[in-house]
């Protein structure tokens, strides 16, 4: 009985360890994702910063154009 529950415990530990490493690896992926996003979206937000600030320059149509 004792051997056969070590046995059963075991392999619910390396169970368990493919589940941990498939959950880090989906978390890594996910990490990545956001910061692609987080990068993509600073600049989004520069670049805003940038129209926005020139909103007020004479040559504000070339502003837009480019951000578009």
């Amino acid at each position: 009985g004792k051997v056969q529950r070590s046995v059963k415990f075991h392999q619910q530990l390396e169970q368990l360890e493919v589940e941990l490493k498939d959950q880090l690896k989906v978390n890594n992926e996910l990490l990545g994702l956001l910061n692609n996003f987080k990068e993509k979206y600073s600049n989004n937000i520069k670049i805003f910063k940038n129209a926005t600030h020139d909103l007020r320059h004479p040559d504000f149509s070339n502003v837009v154009i480019g951000v578009l």
